[in-house]
């Protein structure tokens, strides 16, 4: 569960869920009283190991995992 001032890195540490996502569920705020540039480009990415549900493991009661990298970059003006 994310909370109000918490730390990207601590919400997704590893081992958390991802959460659902949605233009309305999170936002990100940059501290007060420090000067930023004029413009900065926010990156992030989140790496992902899962069970590969595609496989179907509950009938095979193989467990198959994938590995991938979620990555979303914005510039902040």
């Amino acid at each position: 569960m994310a909370t109000e001032g918490m730390l990207l890195k601590d919400w997704f540490a590893e081992g958390n869920a991802l959460p659902y996502f949605s233009s309305y569920d999170m936002e990100i705020g940059l501290k007060k009283d420090i000067e930023y540039p004029e413009s900065f480009k926010l990156t992030i990415r989140i790496p992902i190991h899962a069970v590969d549900w595609s496989k179907e493991p509950w009938k095979t009661g193989k467990e198959e995992y994938y590995d991938t990298v979620l990555q979303g970059e914005i510039e902040i003006q």
